[in-house]
Protein backbone atom coordinates (compact mmCIF):
# COMPACT_ATOMS: atom_id res chain seq x y z
CA UNK A 1 0.00 0.00 0.00
CA UNK A 2 1.59 3.78 -0.78
CA UNK A 3 2.52 5.55 2.20
CA UNK A 4 1.63 8.93 0.41
CA UNK A 5 -1.59 10.54 1.07
CA UNK A 6 -2.87 10.73 -2.93
CA UNK A 7 -2.04 7.57 -3.83
CA UNK A 8 -3.19 5.57 -1.05
CA UNK A 9 -6.68 7.75 -1.35
CA UNK A 10 -6.96 6.97 -4.58
CA UNK A 11 -6.23 3.36 -4.60
CA UNK A 12 -6.27 2.11 -8.46
CA UNK A 13 -7.69 5.60 -9.70
CA UNK A 14 -3.71 6.87 -9.19
CA UNK A 15 -2.64 5.29 -12.36
CA UNK A 16 -5.32 7.31 -14.30
CA UNK A 17 -3.62 10.41 -13.58
CA UNK A 18 -1.57 12.39 -16.14
CA UNK A 19 2.17 12.40 -14.95
CA UNK A 20 2.51 15.97 -14.92
CA UNK A 21 -0.81 15.92 -12.05
CA UNK A 22 0.50 13.02 -9.85
CA UNK A 23 3.92 15.15 -9.96
CA UNK A 24 2.54 17.86 -8.27
CA UNK A 25 1.12 15.31 -5.14
CA UNK A 26 3.88 13.78 -2.83
CA UNK A 27 4.54 10.29 -3.22
CA UNK A 28 8.02 10.37 -1.15
CA UNK A 29 9.38 13.36 0.71
CA UNK A 30 8.82 16.88 0.14
CA UNK A 31 7.26 18.65 -3.23
CA UNK A 32 7.88 22.36 -3.96
CA UNK A 33 5.82 24.28 -7.05
CA UNK A 34 6.17 27.60 -8.29
CA UNK A 35 3.67 29.46 -10.97
CA UNK A 36 1.65 32.51 -11.30
CA UNK A 37 -2.29 32.88 -10.56
CA UNK A 38 -5.29 35.37 -10.78
CA UNK A 39 -6.71 35.77 -7.75
CA UNK A 40 -10.06 37.36 -8.11
CA UNK A 41 -12.83 38.28 -5.15
CA UNK A 42 -16.88 38.14 -5.64
CA UNK A 43 -17.93 41.31 -3.96
CA UNK A 44 -16.80 44.27 -1.96
CA UNK A 45 -17.95 42.69 0.86
CA UNK A 46 -16.03 39.59 -0.38
CA UNK A 47 -12.67 41.45 0.01
CA UNK A 48 -13.46 42.80 3.28
CA UNK A 49 -13.97 39.51 4.04
CA UNK A 50 -10.95 38.02 2.50
CA UNK A 51 -8.67 40.65 4.05
CA UNK A 52 -10.01 39.54 7.74
CA UNK A 53 -8.95 36.30 6.98
CA UNK A 54 -5.54 37.66 5.61
CA UNK A 55 -6.32 35.89 2.09
CA UNK A 56 -4.09 37.58 -0.71
CA UNK A 57 -5.39 40.07 -2.39
CA UNK A 58 -6.85 40.13 -5.84
CA UNK A 59 -4.40 40.45 -8.58
CA UNK A 60 -4.05 39.32 -12.63
CA UNK A 61 -0.77 37.64 -12.02
CA UNK A 62 0.79 37.07 -8.83
CA UNK A 63 3.95 34.67 -8.11
CA UNK A 64 2.90 31.83 -6.46
CA UNK A 65 4.65 28.92 -4.62
CA UNK A 66 3.51 25.60 -3.15
CA UNK A 67 5.21 23.03 -0.69
CA UNK A 68 3.89 20.17 0.75
CA UNK A 69 5.28 18.07 3.53
CA UNK A 70 4.70 14.93 5.35
CA UNK A 71 3.24 15.79 8.95
CA UNK A 72 1.69 13.14 10.86
CA UNK A 73 -1.23 11.02 9.53
CA UNK A 74 -0.97 13.31 6.50
CA UNK A 75 0.45 16.45 4.51
CA UNK A 76 0.94 20.26 5.21
CA UNK A 77 -0.17 22.19 1.99
CA UNK A 78 1.45 25.74 2.40
CA UNK A 79 0.53 28.11 -0.58
CA UNK A 80 2.13 31.46 -0.58
CA UNK A 81 0.34 33.75 -3.23
CA UNK A 82 3.12 36.83 -3.19
CA UNK A 83 3.44 37.60 0.55
CA UNK A 84 0.75 35.97 1.79
CA UNK A 85 0.69 32.15 3.36
CA UNK A 86 -2.59 29.82 3.27
CA UNK A 87 -1.45 26.81 5.33
CA UNK A 88 -4.15 23.75 5.76
CA UNK A 89 -3.18 20.14 6.63
CA UNK A 90 -4.71 17.46 4.68
CA UNK A 91 -5.62 13.32 5.97
CA UNK A 92 -7.37 10.26 4.61
CA UNK A 93 -10.72 10.31 6.08
CA UNK A 94 -11.83 6.19 7.02
CA UNK A 95 -14.23 6.79 3.55
CA UNK A 96 -11.62 7.05 1.43
CA UNK A 97 -12.02 10.89 1.03
CA UNK A 98 -9.40 14.20 1.67
CA UNK A 99 -10.12 15.86 5.11
CA UNK A 100 -8.87 19.82 4.67
CA UNK A 101 -8.18 21.47 7.64
CA UNK A 102 -7.54 25.27 7.83
CA UNK A 103 -7.86 26.49 11.65
CA UNK A 104 -11.12 25.10 13.01
CA UNK A 105 -12.65 24.64 9.77
CA UNK A 106 -12.87 20.91 8.35
CA UNK A 107 -13.92 20.50 4.80
CA UNK A 108 -13.89 16.73 3.47
CA UNK A 109 -13.67 16.41 -0.16
CA UNK A 110 -14.37 12.91 -2.62
CA UNK A 111 -11.53 13.17 -5.05
CA UNK A 112 -12.47 11.71 -8.50
CA UNK A 113 -10.13 11.35 -11.52
CA UNK A 114 -11.17 12.95 -14.97
CA UNK A 115 -9.55 13.17 -18.03
CA UNK A 116 -5.84 12.76 -16.41
CA UNK A 117 -6.68 15.41 -14.05
CA UNK A 118 -8.24 15.87 -10.55
CA UNK A 119 -11.63 17.34 -9.31
CA UNK A 120 -12.00 17.89 -5.74
CA UNK A 121 -16.37 17.27 -4.52
CA UNK A 122 -17.03 18.54 -1.30
CA UNK A 123 -18.88 16.19 0.77
CA UNK A 124 -19.10 17.95 4.11
CA UNK A 125 -18.25 21.22 6.58
CA UNK A 126 -17.66 21.12 10.16
CA UNK A 127 -16.11 23.09 12.81
CA UNK A 128 -13.56 21.55 15.48
CA UNK A 129 -14.23 22.87 19.00
CA UNK A 130 -12.00 21.26 20.75
CA UNK A 131 -12.35 17.78 20.73
CA UNK A 132 -15.85 18.38 19.15
CA UNK A 133 -16.92 18.02 15.69
CA UNK A 134 -19.67 20.08 15.10
CA UNK A 135 -21.21 19.80 11.23
CA UNK A 136 -21.82 22.61 9.63
CA UNK A 137 -25.33 22.21 7.25
CA UNK A 138 -24.66 22.96 3.64
CA UNK A 139 -27.07 25.54 3.17
CA UNK A 140 -25.15 27.53 5.54
CA UNK A 141 -21.22 26.47 5.10
CA UNK A 142 -18.40 27.54 2.33
CA UNK A 143 -18.20 25.49 -0.69
CA UNK A 144 -15.18 24.99 -2.41
CA UNK A 145 -14.99 23.99 -5.91
CA UNK A 146 -11.60 22.80 -7.13
CA UNK A 147 -9.96 20.96 -10.18
CA UNK A 148 -6.37 20.01 -11.42
CA UNK A 149 -5.28 19.21 -14.75
CA UNK A 150 -2.11 18.47 -17.07
CA UNK A 151 -0.65 21.65 -17.83
CA UNK A 152 1.04 22.83 -21.77
CA UNK A 153 4.45 21.43 -20.91
CA UNK A 154 5.82 18.48 -18.92
CA UNK A 155 5.38 19.04 -15.11
CA UNK A 156 3.11 21.56 -15.59
CA UNK A 157 -0.95 21.54 -14.15
CA UNK A 158 -3.35 24.16 -14.50
CA UNK A 159 -5.18 24.79 -11.00
CA UNK A 160 -8.35 26.21 -10.03
CA UNK A 161 -10.36 26.83 -7.02
CA UNK A 162 -13.46 28.69 -6.49
CA UNK A 163 -14.88 29.57 -2.03
CA UNK A 164 -18.25 30.35 -2.73
CA UNK A 165 -20.10 31.66 0.78
CA UNK A 166 -24.15 31.15 1.58
CA UNK A 167 -26.02 34.38 0.44
CA UNK A 168 -22.82 36.30 -1.05
CA UNK A 169 -21.95 34.35 -3.64
CA UNK A 170 -17.69 33.88 -4.52
CA UNK A 171 -15.32 34.80 -1.56
CA UNK A 172 -12.00 33.88 -4.06
CA UNK A 173 -11.04 32.32 -6.97
CA UNK A 174 -7.98 31.67 -7.75
CA UNK A 175 -6.50 29.97 -10.96
CA UNK A 176 -3.41 29.78 -12.22
CA UNK A 177 -0.76 27.27 -13.64
CA UNK A 178 2.21 25.52 -11.25
CA UNK A 179 5.03 23.79 -12.41
CA UNK A 180 7.25 21.10 -9.80
CA UNK A 181 10.56 21.68 -9.07
CA UNK A 182 10.68 18.53 -7.27
CA UNK A 183 8.93 15.55 -7.83
CA UNK A 184 9.75 12.10 -5.86
CA UNK A 185 8.89 9.33 -7.82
Amino acid sequence: MPASLYPRVLGASWERLDEAVRCHHLQDDNLRSTGRFRIDYGSQCARLIGRLLGLPPAAGAVMTRLEIRVVEGGEEWRRVFGDRSLITTQFAAPNGQIIERLGALELRFRLEVADGGLVYHQTHTALLLGRWRLPIPRWFSPQVAAWERPGAAPNQVEVSVEVMLPILGPLIIYQGTMCAEEAKR
